[in-house]
């Protein structure tokens, strides 16, 4: 079986892959040790052919993810065998045929008239010069082309946390610049932020957009991450300075502290966008495992102190944050 993941939307395809992975592993794998995750860098004909041939240990099949590998065979001819062998896999009925997902993200643009995820049959006429694509593969398209799509992709992420956008609310979002994975971030940090209501009004999405239009709490974030007291302490007044709400923040802090011990301990959901793995890799050789577990205390008591009835200003907490560093 073979699934390929294209389009634009990058936190879609994400989401996708997720979704694939967790459904191997609940319905074919539960110990999950026949799962294998090639990239461009680490990909050759060697590496393909032993994965296509390897045997599914204790269980019917095994998952070969291929990530942004398809310019790689492209421009590889002594791969065409290799290729070969993939599209008989991809339409071979044999019961312990490995299940091989091609995550191939496009530029913005490319598709003419698509919008969020669909399912498609891929096409039989390739590219110039590219290996055809298997006829029986199942292409999910994920497109993100304009205002629309991003509204739509907001308002369906909400109602999964149980959250709706009013109309003024959709308007506001409609006209900020950001891609999915803002969007997403917004719909988080509004779904963990304390409210009365479930609906999201004007306020909501435009305090978030204040913090947005400003690199979000990006500089405040890497101020965390690479232990600059200073600078943490300088974002955070002008962050508070300007409306953002002390749990806002205090949620992003929480994210990055979260990454940091993820990347200490090479966790870092697949989820995770590739430009925040590398920078929090780089941010997480700083820390030593006694300085992140006093960080991650420190922040968890924020939050406890904040959300009690304590009397000590949530502004105050935040700073015990900077001046922990």
């Amino acid at each position: 079986m073979l699934i390929i993941l294209t389009g634009n939307d990058t936190y879609t395809i994400a989401q996708k892959l997720k979704e694939i992975r967790q459904k191997f592993v609940r319905e074919v794998d539960g110990s999950n040790l026949n799962s294998a995750s090639l990239t461009a860098d680490d990909f050759d004909a060697g590496v393909l052919k032993r994965e296509l041939s390897t045997v599914p240990f204790l269980a019917k099949r095994r998952l070969i993810v291929l990530k942004q590998c398809w310019n790689a065979i492209q421009k590889q001819p002594t791969l065409a065998q290799e290729w070969q062998d993939l599209e008989d896999t991809a339409t071979s009925t044999t019961p312990d045929s490995p299940i091989v997902v091609l995550v191939e993200p496009q530029e913005a643009g490319a598709p003419t008239k698509k919008s969020t995820a669909r399912k498609t049959t891929a096409s039989k006429k390739a590219p110039a010069g590219a290996f055809p694509l298997p006829a029986q593969a199942m292409k999910i398209e994920c497109w993100v082309n304009n205002q629309n799509d991003l509204v739509r992709f907001a308002t369906t992420l909400a109602a999964k946390h149980g959250l709706t956008f009013d109309r003024s609310a959709l308007e506001l979002l409609s006209q900020l610049p950001i891609d999915t994975w803002a969007a997403a971030n917004l719909i988080e940090t509004l779904a963990h932020c304390p409210r009365e209501s479930t609906m999201l009004t004007k306020d909501d999405v435009h305090r978030w957009s204040t913090v947005a239009s400003d690199d979000a709490l990006f500089t405040l974030q890497d101020a965390l991450g690479t232990m600059d007291r200073k600078l943490f302490l300088k974002e955070l007044t002008q962050k508070l300075t300007a409306g953002v709400h002390p749990l806002v923040i205090l949620t992003a802090l929480q994210r990055t502290v979260a990454l940091l011990m993820q990347s200490a301990s090479n966790t870092i959901p697949s989820t995770t966008h590739p430009f925040v793995v590398k920078k929090i890799t780089g941010q997480a050789r700083r820390w030593s495992t006694k300085q992140l577990d006093a960080v991650a205390k420190m922040v968890f008591w924020c939050e406890a102190t904040m959300k009690s009835s304590s009397i000590i200003p949530a502004e105050t907490l935040l700073t015990r944050i900077g001046f922990a560093l």
